[in-house]
């Protein structure tokens, strides 16, 4: 939870309760419902700004078959007879037709889609290992060993590939003209991030005028006047004139218990790292180095060193004591855990030394009638609580240095090349980068952030058709036919509880590709209307948009809420589920080769995409999702006692099951985990049994050249094969603390030994590593 404009930093998620694939990133307004499905590398950029998604140089599999993968695919297969004639097809043009080869007595599919998907698959594997010892190294090993991190980064998998060959297309398309203003304004935001020769000239002259209106800062003013410091008027423009979520973060969205009403929502906040990286001693060298960059930028902007650095200290020390009151992530899986829905006069009773009513008056101050009546959802009140004394025994100046560095800390990558210098080496400490991102992508990334819908059209219109659409609709209503044909099997759930779930899976709503307002290019125009860009300060910029997307986020109070609300824009490469709306989301930017490609075989897409849909749907029946009925109300009872007490059996099963995983030597954490790994293994039960129905109606496909695999086989590797990644050490360790994701390789690992129908496709021996006699099934 946080202002709108926390879109590219990592804390922002610490307390969503909407379902991603990857990570908390990438919002369209900002964070506040949906559960997403992969963590994709926040932590490549610890800072509010200059976040970039995990991308990079790498090959992924959208790119045609070009004459050097060619030549190296016939290097590979001259011996087979099979792949000559393959070859030979391909070479006469004839890609969509399948030619009957004697192979095993089987039919092997040459067609264009299902050579191309055949030969990544085929590199990815590692056939040294056997499949019922390690699958994860058997279909990833070879990826894994040609694919290392690129220097910029932390963390490069499948996806990351994905997303920046999507990067790389909307770098293409903005240099294109256009006539449409709302472009027109995506053009000028992205070329006053790329000019730094302007952005040079201003040193650090925006920042000092922000230090200024703050009422100074002892660090860059010796003779500051604590006299004249007022917390709370301090707070209130850090927190609303510079949507900073300093102590706390305040957003507006759907209240968890009345879905169709909108509500204030309080949550923890405002910390500049990871809670993680506090908790470690001072002399720790991610700390040594944080406080390292916060002398560094004191001194920038005028500071003594040996004064800034002694002052800085003592910001450190506080943020130290702030993490240390944070509810941790474990203890925050469950809405029930965190949600308190109160009113402001009630909040000034728990956390007095914030003056609530005048902070909101302030804050919604363009909305009439904010009273201590008012309702709000406070998501942190342990942490509430103990923030009171904390800032009642911190002297004025101590207070006054945290509320600025907050604003200063959030800012100072967008300035000249000292302060981004000085940024770039924390990142290499925090993430074990070696080379600092290319100011392209950064500014791509910011992009999205500031006008991403913009790009989103861009992108959509060149990639995304009706078709793509239309099949993938398709791909979820399968989907969710098998898990509804599943629920009469599940012996533990009685009958009033699989009606129930079965009436949910129903009402679940599907959006899929782009907002349906692309359709009207005037719509999209409105959307952005009052936006404004000069292409000579980024600076200036960045405050534009942040400016603009709070303020829609907090006048959102008094209207009702949005159910076609996107929360990520579409060329993201993500998928989403948002309890309070019931909605699973599936992004254009995901519906991409390897995830999903038209003229792959639909073995393929279904361990693909089909898995990614089964993950976002389970999550509408995961340990959190189960507690919200179909229209998207928390707390609705439509379980039955007796269900539930069998619910959490298997659960405690799965808890128990992923706690034993251990990566960089530590432990996985079951219990935060647990929603994922629910979606996870549930998500590929039912794409399983859909491409099983699929397979009935229109007969089992041909196989693929070069994997002398069954079509069971094929499913399970495209599955796997989509979570191949590498990732740091640095970066997986704080993974494991905050992450509700469990890493990639233990949610294929996971997954697959839970799995009867992969130990039958495989034929591993009961007992074997990846057919443990134990299993855990919820769904």
């Amino acid at each position: 939870m946080s202002s709108t404009r926390d879109y590219t930093r990592a804390e922002i998620s610490d307390t969503t309760t909407n379902v991603p694939l990857l990570s908390e990133d990438s919002w369209e307004d900002g964070p506040s419902d949906p559960v997403l499905l992969i963590n994709d590398t926040v932590e490549d950029h610890p800072s509010v700004r200059f976040s970039v998604s995990s991308a990079g140089n790498g090959s992924n599999f959208n790119s045609p078959c070009k004459l050097s993968k060619t030549t190296a695919l016939v290097g590979i297969i001259a011996a087979l007879i099979v792949i000559c004639i393959v070859l030979s097809a391909l070479l006469s043009r004839h890609k969509q037709e399948k030619v009957v080869i004697p192979s095993h007595q089987s039919t092997v599919c040459v067609t264009e889609g299902c050579i191309d998907a055949a030969f990544h698959m085929f590199h990815a594997l590692n056939r040294s290992v056997k499949p019922c010892d390690d699958f994860y190294e058997y279909a990833c090993g070879g990826w894994l060993q040609n694919h290392p991190i690129p220097e910029s980064k932390s963390f490069w998998g499948i996806y990351s590939a994905l997303q920046e060959d999507n990067e790389r297309l909307l770098r293409q398309l903005l240099a294109t003209p256009t006539r449409s203003p709302t472009m027109k304004k995506a053009k000028t935001f992205y070329d006053s991030c790329m000019n730094m020769t302007s952005i040079n000239k201003m040193r650090a002259k925006p920042l000092l005028d922000i230090i200024d209106d703050l009422g100074g800062w002892s660090i860059t003013s010796p003779d500051w006047n604590k006299t004249k410091f007022e917390f709370g008027k301090t707070l209130k423009i850090v927190q609303r004139k510079y949507s900073v979520s300093a102590f706390f973060g305040v957003d507006v969205d759907a209240d968890d218990k009345n879905s169709s009403k909108n509500i204030i929502k309080v949550d923890q906040n405002g910390l500049a790292l990871s809670r993680t990286y506090y908790l470690s001693n001072l002399t720790d060298p991610k700390l040594v180095a944080y406080l390292k960059y916060m002398t560094t930028i004191g001194v920038l902007l005028g500071g003594e060193e040996n004064e800034t650095r002694r002052q800085m200290q003592e910001v450190l020390e506080f943020e130290i004591k702030l993490a240390k009151i944070f509810v941790p992530h474990e203890n925050r899986s469950q809405i029930d855990e965190i949600y308190n829905k109160t009113n402001i006069k009630n909040l000034t009773e728990l956390c007095p030394q914030i003056s609530w009513l005048d902070f909101f008056k302030n804050h919604f101050k363009d909305i009439p009638d904010i009273k201590n009546e008012e309702e709000v959802v406070v998501y942190a009140t342990r942490y509430l609580a103990a923030l009171s004394p904390v800032i009642k025994n911190a002297s004025d100046m101590l207070l006054n240095n945290y509320l600025v560095w907050q604003v200063v800390h959030s800012f100072a990558p967008l300035l000249s090349e000292k302060f981004r210098d000085a940024h770039e080496d924390l990142i290499k400490v925090l993430t074990g980068s070696t080379r600092s991102e290319d100011l392209w992508k950064k500014c791509m990334a910011n992009t999205d952030g500031a006008i991403g819908m913009a790009l989103g059209k861009l992108f959509v219109d060149k990639v995304f058709d009706e078709t793509s659409k239309q099949q993938a609709t398709e791909m979820v209503d399968a989907v969710r036919s098998a898990f509804k044909k599943g629920l009469p099997s599940l012996e533990w759930m009685d009958e009033k509880t699989r009606k129930a779930a079965d009436d949910k899976a129903d009402a679940v709503v599907d959006m899929i590709g782009f907002p349906d307002y692309f359709k009207d290019p005037q719509k999209l125009e409105e959307k952005y209307k009052g936006l404004n860009f000069n292409p000579k300060n980024y600076f200036q910029n960045m405050r534009n948009s942040d400016d603009f997307h709070l303020s829609k986020t907090l006048h959102m109070l008094r209207k009702p809420v949005d159910k076609h609300k996107w929360y990520m824009t579409p060329q993201t490469v993500n998928a989403y589920y948002s309890p309070s709306r019931n909605q699973i989301v599936f992004p254009a930017g995901i519906l991409q080769a390897p995830y999903y490609n038209r003229k792959f075989p639909k073995v393929v897409n279904f361990g693909e995409i089909g898995a990614v849909v089964g993950h976002e749907l389970t999550h509408a029946f995961d340990n959190s999702g189960r507690m919200y009925d179909k229209y998207g109300n928390y707390g609705t009872l439509w379980w039955t006692q007796k269900s539930v007490e069998q619910y959490e059996k298997r659960s405690a099963c799965m808890i128990d099951q992923y706690s034993q995983f251990s990566y960089f030597n530590k432990k996985v954490k079951g219990k935060v985990t647990l929603g994922e790994n629910i979606a996870d293994n549930g998500g590929l039960k039912s794409a399983y049994n859909a491409y099983k129905e699929w397979e009935k109606k229109e007969g089992v496909e041909p196989p693929l050249p070069l994997l002398n695999m069954t079509a069971d086989q094929t499913f399970f590797t495209a599955f796997a094969q989509s979570w191949c990644a590498n990732i740091r050490e640095q970066v997986a360790i704080v993974r494991l603390d905050s992450d509700s994701h469990s890493p990639d390789k233990f949610r294929v690992l996971g997954s697959l030994s839970n799995s009867e129908d992969f130990a039958a496709a495989f034929k591993c021996e009961l007992g074997s590593k990846m057919n443990p006699k134990k299993k855990c099934h919820i769904w």
